[in-house]
């Protein structure tokens, strides 16, 4: 018995490594959500503007533009799962971009939030697991 346990908890860290070993680059977290830019955010669940990705996008990156404050570009993704219905929930990469926006002297002014999941296999988005703060 004890040597099953440990042969379990080997294994399972050895699955979990492999999984961590196959994390997304940047390169393809970012070509992942730009790819998608033409979505209707209204078709997201967790969005509903009335905006595509591209506008969306658009948005965050400029709220510094000319105006000698900073903007701060943080990306990771990490493993989870995603619901497409009760029967039919897979593993998923979750990404999260965060942009904020510091003035001069580096103080928080606004920051924004998209989080997407991609497929474990192809990195690819994931419609509907969109989501915009």
């Amino acid at each position: 018995m004890r040597y099953l346990i440990f042969f379990l908890f080997l294994t399972g860290c050895a699955v979990h490594a492999a999984d961590l070993a196959d994390k997304p680059r940047g390169e393809e977290v970012f070509s992942a959500l730009l790819k998608n830019g033409s979505i209707n955010l209204v078709n997201e669940p967790l969005c509903k503007a009335d905006i595509n990705l591209y506008e969306q996008l658009a948005l965050a990156f400029s709220v510094s533009y000319e105006s000698g404050n900073t903007t701060v570009i943080k990306s990771h993704c990490s493993p989870s799962k995603h619901e497409f219905s009760a029967d039919n929930i897979v593993d998923v990469w979750d990404c999260t971009v965060q942009i904020n926006e510091n003035n001069q002297k580096g103080e928080f002014i606004s920051s924004s939030t998209i989080v997407f999941s991609l497929t474990l296999d192809k990195k690819e988005f994931i419609n509907g697991s969109l989501r915009c703060r």
